[in-house]
């Protein structure tokens, strides 16, 4: 019996305010009463007899119900099959009243057959635990072709692989699987997963225990060809001995699944950690100000998980970092580093994460150069001021250390300016302005202007063209009389470069 519409694809019409009572249903082929999309539905007082499948069930195979609603109460369902169940609802939408109902509870969570699968061994993908959607397992629909092998309509398939029997497929993000296992020994067993992908699936999959701790890391897939082509991918996961409940992740969807072979390691699997690069070098950075950051991605290409005691950077580096406290073998994560020189010259440091890996300490060298060959950039970190600016380049990228970063002006609206307020008047001498190391030669016309007040300026640099050369790293000094002032500001009148004034570092020093 179906209440409902979308039945087969027929996915029109609205079936509202249906009641349905006082019906026997009797060996029926497949499901007893299948609900699809419908709203406010009555089943009362039906009987439901040695079902094929389950008894009552809500948005079963191939009858979709992403919404409805229905008030279930005072039904029978007996005769049930091994594996079946008496009501299911396969909806997250579909909001189902359930009361005074006669027929057996729900199975509790527990191992296919009743017996946990041996480890070491090999575990079938088909036979998830049983106790039902949001117990036993998490998918976001059924429509499985194996249903006398399973009656929940959970997507498995026909498996072409050795051995024959059906496979675990439809695979989906968020959705999950659990398998009661009993673990002779604790220690490190060899993953053997035997999948099957048209195409090469990143983080496909991870295997977690009762507790949610990932296990294995994300699993990658190489390309089968085929959905009925199948490979062995093998991991390592760790685990204590007894019975336990271990969940298989779906991470990312487009592949299938045949079973996970677990077989005891040989050797003793340790952590290897692996970073790239293996060295960083900075620009040139004015001293007491901070670089961008560089980052480093740090691979467990080991066998077992890292468990990672510190990440430091010595000297004038410091760093920040995703590897948390441990890293699981074939994961990985990052450390981005930064430089700050405290002197001029050449400064060295080194990055170190500690830890159980087998290359412990695993190091980066780290090196760049400090810049401040006159003293200080009075400059450095000061608060800035514009005319305008346009998109995504303020101008108080012109004082972060930073030859990556820039001002720009809004577009062909000349004169535009640009100003550093030192916080109080101090005495200087030469300006140095910068455009990014890469760009391409352009010539700008600029007038450098000084004030004590923001308000009135006096000329410190007369207008004339400046050109900025890739070859000397696209940089231009401004000399002139000592003056003491607290705010300097650069006026561009022309670019040949760009309709619009650019400036990617403003230093001033006192000589």
């Amino acid at each position: 019996m179906h209440v409902g519409n979308g039945g087969d694809g027929q996915n029109t019409g609205i079936v509202d305010k249906v009641t349905v009572t006082g019906n026997t249903v009797t060996d029926p082929l497949y499901d007893g009463i299948g609900f699809s999309t419908s709203t406010n539905t009555l089943l009362q007082d039906n009987t439901v007899s040695g079902p094929g499948r389950n008894g009552i069930v809500i948005s079963p195979p191939f009858y979709p119900a992403p919404t409805g609603s229905a008030t279930i109460t005072g039904n029978t369902v007996t005769g049930l099959g091994s594996g079946a169940s008496a009501f299911v609802n396969n909806s997250s939408g579909f909001a189902a009243t359930v009361s005074d109902n006669h027929w057996p509870p729900a199975a509790p969570e527990g191992p296919y057959g009743g017996t946990p699968a041996a480890v070491p061994g090999m575990v079938q993908a088909e036979d998830y635990d049983t106790g039902g959607q949001g117990v036993a397992y998490n998918v976001t629909f059924v429509n499985g072709n194996a249903s006398s092998y399973r009656a929940d309509g959970v997507e498995l398939d026909n498996t072409a692989d050795t051995g024959g029997g059906y496979n675990l497929g439809w695979t989906s993000g968020g959705q999950w699987f659990r398998y009661t296992v009993n673990v002779a020994t604790a220690g490190t067993y060899t993953l053997n997963l035997r999948v099957a992908a048209p195409s090469a699936v990143t983080g496909a999959l991870h295997l977690s225990d009762a507790a949610g701790t990932d296990l294995t890391g994300a699993v990658d897939l190489p390309a089968t060809g085929d959905w009925q082509t199948w490979a062995t991918v093998t991991t390592h996961v760790t685990l204590p001995a007894g019975r336990q409940t271990l969940t298989l992740d779906q991470d990312n969807g487009g592949w299938n699944i045949n079973y996970l072979g677990f077989t005891a390691g040989s050797g003793s699997p340790s952590a290897t950690l692996a970073a790239s690069p293996g060295s960083l070098t900075f620009a040139d950075q004015a001293v007491n100000t901070t670089s961008a950051a560089q980052t480093v991605t740090v691979t467990n290409s080991g066998t077992a998980t890292a468990s990672i005691t510190g990440v430091t950077a010595g000297g004038d580096f410091a760093q920040t970092s995703t590897c948390g406290t441990s890293l699981a073998a074939g994961a990985n994560c990052t450390v981005s580093v930064t430089f700050r020189p405290t002197a001029s010259g050449t400064r060295t440091g080194t990055l170190t994460l500690t830890g159980n890996q087998s290359d412990n300490p695993t190091t980066v060298a780290l090196s760049g150069t400090g810049t401040d060959t006159t003293g200080t950039n009075l400059a450095a970190g000061k608060p800035t001021s514009e005319s305008s600016h346009t998109d995504v380049y303020p101008s108080s990228n012109v004082t972060d250390g930073s030859q990556g970063s820039y001002w720009e002006s809004a577009n062909n609206t000349f004169p535009q300016w640009v100003q550093v307020d030192l916080g109080s008047a101090r005495s200087a001498s030469r300006v140095v302005l910068q455009l990014p190391a890469t760009w391409g030669a352009r010539t700008q016309t600029l007038t450098l202007g000084g004030s004590t007040d923001g308000t009135t300026f006096t000329t410190l640099k007369s207008s004339a063209d400046y050109t900025f050369d890739p070859s000397t790293r696209n940089t231009v000094t401004l000399t002139f009389p000592a003056a003491t002032q607290r705010y300097f500001r650069v006026t561009v009148t022309a670019n040949n470069g760009w309709p619009a004034g650019q400036v990617s570092e403003f230093q001033i020093w006192a000589s």
